[in-house]
């Protein structure tokens, strides 16, 4: 774990804990003066204060993580349920810290309103975290739904429309290059305007009518000549080459070139076995001078 990866954790949920942590002395101050005995020691009226707060803070952290937990584990019905919960939680809680510092009647302060949307907003910001890991991790799998070419504020300017059915065509096609996606539609919206030449309305307009001229259906495509195939002989035995001839041709040459190589050195320059050159190697022939004479 590096310097880099705990700074960028850091930026993600220090702002987080912040607005927990302020939101926790809200209710911390509630604790103190609402629920804690009057006649207990200071000590002691400030640690049940504290456990306390912490407490009711951390049961809509609680449910939220479980909400970022089941997002991320693909149960996007339960994350929906829990976040809900979480809502609900924070909302009492809201209640609580502002009904403490409100006036009389529950006439808002600035402080009553302050610590109120700071425990109310603590798990919409969770859900901001917990939909950024998802996004990570659809980006990770290659699962991410294209958002489509994204043209540059001159385009939008000199064609508003056109930029926006191109951009709508490209979400369409799943296409992410602009000039792709300008030049598909562009095609497109040729094609559309040469199938209507007098445009997509009054060609509507004669259909619901009945004017509208049948299109002559296209001329069927005539068929090639088919060529006779050739047959081949059922009974003719393919050429088959082996590789005893090619052998024994190369065993003789190399003997031509080195008359006085072993069989050994032969199948070193043939780069076969020393048993392949002998089965190939020239037999001595005998002569009648070196028959055995009868007795």
């Amino acid at each position: 774990m590096n310097t880099r990866y705990i700074a960028a954790r850091a930026r993600l949920l220090v702002p987080l804990l912040i607005v927990n942590g302020a939101a926790v002395y809200g209710q911390i101050a509630y604790a103190y003066t609402s629920i804690a005995p009057p006649d207990w020691h200071t000590h002691y009226r400030l640690a049940l204060s504290v456990l306390f707060a912490a407490a009711v803070e951390s049961i809509a952290v609680y449910v939220g993580w479980h909400a970022h937990d089941a997002l991320l584990s693909g149960a996007t019905a339960t994350a929906a349920r829990l976040r809900r919960a979480s809502y609900a939680i924070a909302a009492a809680v809201a209640g609580i810290n502002y009904a403490h510092f409100a006036h009389d009647g529950m006439r808002p302060t600035a402080a009553a309103v302050a610590f109120g949307l700071l425990s109310l907003l603590s798990p919409w910001l969770w859900g901001l975290h917990t939909r950024r890991a998802q996004h990570v991790q659809l980006l990770d799998r290659g699962v991410v739904d294209g958002a489509g070419a994204t043209f540059s504020a001159e385009r939008i300017r000199a064609f508003p429309i056109r930029a926006w059915a191109a951009r709508r065509w490209s979400i369409d096609h799943n296409i992410t290059d602009p000039a792709a996606a300008w030049t598909g539609y562009n095609t497109a919206r040729a094609a559309r305007r040469a199938a209507y030449p007098s445009g997509r309305i009054a060609t509507a307009w004669a259909a619901l009518r009945g004017t509208l001229p049948t299109p002559t259906p296209p001329a069927a495509p005539t068929p090639a000549p088919t060529r006779p195939r050739k047959t081949t002989n059922p009974t003719a035995k393919p050429a088959t080459t082996t590789a005893q001839g090619s052998t024994s041709e190369r065993v003789a040459l190399a003997l031509s070139k080195h008359p006085d190589a072993t069989p050994a050195q032969i199948a070193v320059r043939l780069k076969v076995s020393e048993r392949t050159v002998q089965r190939y190697w020239p037999r001595p022939t005998t002569t009648p001078d070196a028959l055995p004479t009868a007795a």
